[in-house]
């Protein structure tokens, strides 16, 4: 009889069914020192962390710090603001914040479209998305953490460049002037700027709520305003009237003006004179040639009249005002014009108008405004410190994933060691069971043999008898 070779399905299933456990257990641990190697080793590194957030001060909407210099966010991760957010706590110390602004993190601000009739424009939310490599990180909290104290540093830039801000640099002027209009010039001018910085700020609505020393800011506004303009036209008025001096060695700058001021008026008288002279030339030159003929012709004898006069009277109307000033500064200094012919004559000893009350009274309005400057800026300072926060759309970091999907390789772990281990442990348990299958099928066939040889025997005896 022809001997059987080979193994069947069925006995493959048998293999595996006497080595289910040992084959299961090695596939399951398979499984997951691929899941482990694919998720610590392999895709370390490979995930980045987002963050988004919304970035809210005093001015933000047109882009601007409270200094009026130009808000950039991308500032917001450059390479000083990593290198203090890292500063800021020793478990950041680990974290390559250099090589990260490199270039391995990034900022992109939401917008959206604007149509307004029949053009359509692009502006910011105002809405910002941090996007950094997860391999500069130990885990998503330290990154949320980190990203944090990054932005943490935009607030303490804006706080800051408001704490830093220059409310007195009109006082500077009025410290340095030396006149009294200077003087009421740079008190107007530090007025107007106060005034200007509440209304911006009232304007926006948006900080009704805010108080400072239990004052809004329209509350603080009406206060700087205090009368300070009827106090200001004031002493203008009676700086006008009587000429005031700011310091007797100023005398001698006056007398200066006033020799500029005469020699620009003979030089008008001049032009004056040359004007006048040309104009008659002109006419004399008309009165030979008989051109005046025609209503053409005097209509350009008119317009060339008309520039002479219009010239010449531009002139006379700047010696009325120079004439003017010239008495002013005399009258300033003490000076008299005692026949009225326009010599002046020196006093014995030259004064100045007594200006005691009125330096008093400039002074005390410089004082009034330098307390309101004072606390303009403390109320505006406060402000920004309360208001300049960032708002975060997230409780922590998102992380996108960019490396293998690690669930995908635990299945494809299990299934191949499973194949293996199938193969593996058939081809180690099939030769013992092939021997133990040939010797039982061996032994069946000798069974029959034996059988058939035992009849055969008991057959002839039968016979032989």
């Amino acid at each position: 009889m022809e001997e059987e070779s080979g193994i069947t399905f069925g006995e493959i299933l048998h293999l595996i069914k006497k080595r289910v456990w040992w084959i299961l257990g090695i596939s399951v641990i398979v499984a997951i020192i691929a899941a482990l190697a694919v998720g610590l080793v392999f895709n370390r590194g490979k995930n980045d962390y987002t963050l988004t957030f919304i970035v809210d001060f005093p001015g933000v909407e047109n882009n601007e710090y409270p200094d009026g210099t130009s808000f950039n966010y991308e500032e917001i991760v450059y390479s000083d603001q990593l290198e203090a957010a890292k500063a800021s706590n020793e478990s950041f110390s680990e974290i390559d914040t250099a090589k990260m602004a490199a270039g391995n993190i990034t900022i992109v601000a939401e917008t959206r479209e604007v149509t307004n009739g029949t053009t359509t424009t692009t502006e910011n939310t105002g809405s910002y998305t941090i996007t950094v490599s997860s391999a500069y990180f130990t885990d998503e909290d330290q990154a949320t953490a980190f990203l944090r104290a990054v932005l943490d540093q935009t607030i303490a830039r804006v706080n800051e460049i408001a704490a830093g801000m220059d409310f007195t640099a009109n006082l500077s002027d009025y410290t340095a002037a030396s006149t009294y209009d200077a003087q009421l010039t740079a008190l107007r001018n530090q007025q107007t700027f106060l005034l200007t910085r509440y209304d911006e700020l009232i304007a926006t609505g948006k900080y009704d709520s805010f108080t400072y020393d239990g004052k809004s800011l329209s509350t603080l506004r009406a206060e700087a305003v205090g009368g300070i303009e009827t106090r200001l036209s004031a002493l203008e008025t009676d700086l006008a009237n009587n000429h005031y001096l700011l310091d007797q060695s100023l005398v001698e700058t006056v007398l200066v003006n006033i020799r500029s001021l005469q020699r620009e008026k003979a030089q008008n008288e001049q032009s004056i004179a040359a004007l006048q002279e040309a104009c008659a030339e002109f006419l004399a030159q008309i009165n030979d040639s008989g051109s005046g003929d025609g209503s053409s012709g005097s209509a350009q004898i008119i317009e060339s009249l008309a520039s002479f006069t219009s010239r010449i009277a531009t002139l006379q109307e700047s010696n009325a005002k120079i004439d003017f000033q010239i008495t002013e500064l005399y009258e300033s200094i003490g000076y008299q014009d005692t026949d009225s012919n326009g010599v002046w004559e020196a006093p014995a000893e030259t004064t100045t108008p007594d200006d005691k009350q009125f330096k008093e009274a400039v002074e005390a309005l410089r004082t009034t405004i330098s307390e309101n400057t004072t606390t303009a800026k403390n109320a505006i300072v406060a402000l920004y410190d309360a208001e300049s926060e960032i708002v975060y759309r997230q409780s922590g970091v998102a992380v996108i994933d960019n490396g293998t999907n690690v669930i995908l390789v635990t299945v494809a772990g299990f299934i191949v060691a499973f194949l293996l281990a199938c193969i593996i442990f058939c081809a180690a348990d099939y030769p013992a069971y092939k021997k133990a299958r040939d010797a039982k099928a061996a032994e069946e066939t000798a069974l029959p043999a034996e059988a058939l040889a035992g009849a055969v025997a008991a057959e002839d005896k039968n016979d032989e008898e």
